[in-house]
């Protein structure tokens, strides 16, 4: 991503005629300063209360600004329509790749751009029955082009990072700023969530009658920077937290080690890497759970997503995203795709050489990627170099403009800063595909101290919404009346 300065990327121009920016404005001027002060020290607190803002080393990761970023109902529907269209895409796509690969037979798809990538896993081959388990959760980052257009710039199924934080932000304006958050009509994320317990909830179907599913989160532990964010995540869909420690193989099934006995396991919400999750068939040096593949297999195991969805990551299939949509679809894309191009074609090599400062370039095989602007003379030499001698294991993604937002904060006060936005959306065999009605909206992408906003899908009427609260099914309660708590 790159910053520019262009009216055509500035969100606040596009916020003037609407209601709800003159109602927030309105409200912004009958604050003093001094309020403004104690409402954002009052949402830093609240995220430090929930813990979710420091890594397991105690450093402060981010921090929530106070101004919130206005999308437009109507632009917000051409979004939604734009991830659901995506969403189902991909699904297809990994659905062929992992299974009888007609998309290769055809020609719409390199086979060594495939098959030398290394989120492709042979041992994934056939997985799961169908293409929305495929891929149940998707992230979907998206800025803007150069003629403010909405663009998709990446796509994360892997570990779909950042919806804890969406919720824990939510809420934190709810309890601190309530009086804004419920005068201005925006869509209720709970709805989304409430949607999310179900799909885990019925899992593959299979759980024996009368027996409750057990879900549960699969993290690394405390020392993941994103333990936190796992751990609300977690409690508010009232599913168990786990890790690969507490997990075991048997009679087909995983199964859950718990103080009084085992239990077995019926959803997953994934939060490894996917070689990382099954010692067993994938990289024998991790601790992953032995068997969580084959459980899959046989359908005693409901897993979003599942190992080998992160081929979608890579950014490999970036490039042919348009002509795969007219393919499996018969749809124009909906949502464009920033211009990404495949180096094993020499004329596309030549291409993004000629202009190389504007591209980002991903080495598949190693997961190795470069900004070349960043490079100095002899690393751009170098690389050059690879790509010359290696182009097909080389993709090249332009970088996108970044928008720039109003912001507010205690030590600048009002500014301008630059960001993205983060969507998430859920597809499933039960359920109509299904966008949070909100984002992550990312406004300072620095490494330390990342600077938050909480994204509102505004809408005109919000009734018929639920409202943001914990809603506890009996999908996957680890009940403590019971003494069932993980070993």
């Amino acid at each position: 991503m790159m910053t520019v300065e262009s009216q055509e990327l500035s969100e606040q121009l596009r916020w003037t005629d609407l209601p709800q920016w003159q109602q927030l404005q309105l409200w912004w001027q009958q604050q003093s300063q001094q309020h403004l002060v104690q409402l954002h020290t009052d949402l830093q607190h609240q995220l430090r209360e929930n813990g979710a803002t420091f890594d397991p080393w105690l450093e402060q990761q981010r921090q929530l600004d106070l101004m919130p970023w206005l999308v437009s109902d109507k632009e917000w529907q051409e979004l939604q329509a734009g991830v659901k269209q995506r969403q189902l895409l991909l699904s297809l796509v990994l659905q062929d790749l992992y299974g009888p690969q007609l998309l290769i037979q055809q020609g719409l798809l390199p086979a060594e751009l495939i098959f030398q990538n290394k989120n492709y896993l042979l041992p994934c081959h056939q997985l799961v029955p169908n293409h929305q388990q495929w891929l149940s959760l998707l992230a979907v980052d998206i800025g803007r082009d150069a003629n403010g257009a909405f663009c998709v710039y990446a796509d994360q199924s892997q570990m779909p990072a950042g919806l804890g934080f969406v919720l824990e932000h939510r809420l934190a304006f709810n309890h601190c700023i309530g009086e804004l958050n419920h005068s201005i009509g925006k869509s209720q994320l709970a709805g989304f969530f409430r949607k999310l317990q179900l799909v885990f909830a019925q899992g593959t179907g299979h759980t024996a009658e009368g027996r409750r599913p057990l879900c549960g989160l699969l993290t690394h532990g405390k020392r993941d920077a994103a333990y936190f964010e796992h751990a609300f995540l977690a409690n508010y869909l009232d599913i168990a937290l786990m890790h690969s420690a507490d997990l075991m193989f048997k009679d087909g099934a995983l199964w859950l080690k718990t103080v009084t006995g085992l239990q077995q396991v019926d959803s997953l919400m994934r939060y490894l890497p996917d070689a990382r999750c099954d010692a067993l068939e994938l990289d024998p040096d991790s601790t992953g759970t032995a068997g969580l593949l084959q459980s899959i297999r046989q359908q005693q195991l409901f897993c979003a997503n599942p190992p080998g969805a992160a081929l979608v990551d890579s950014g490999v299939l970036l490039p042919f995203l348009p002509a795969l949509c007219r393919t499996l679809l018969n749809e124009e894309l909906l949502l464009p795709t920033t211009a990404a191009f495949w180096c094993g074609k020499p004329e596309q090599l030549q291409q993004v050489l000629s202009d190389a400062n504007q591209y980002r370039f991903r080495r598949i095989d190693t997961n190795q990627s470069w900004l070349w602007a960043e490079l100095d003379p002899l690393q751009q030499q170098e690389l050059q170099q690879q790509l010359l001698a290696e182009p097909t294991v080389f993709i090249a993604i332009r970088l996108l403009p970044l928008s720039s937002v109003p912001c507010w904060n205690a030590t600048q006060g009002e500014h301008q800063q630059y960001g993205a936005l983060r969507l998430f959306g859920l597809l499933s065999e039960q359920h109509s595909p299904a966008v949070m009605p909100g984002a992550l909206a990312r406004i300072s992408l620095m490494r330390q101290a990342c600077s938050i906003s909480t994204a509102w899908a505004l809408s005109p009427r919000t009734s018929g919404c639920w409202p943001i609260r914990i809603m506890r099914l009996a999908c996957c309660k680890i009940p403590k009346t019971y003494l069932v708590v993980p070993s």
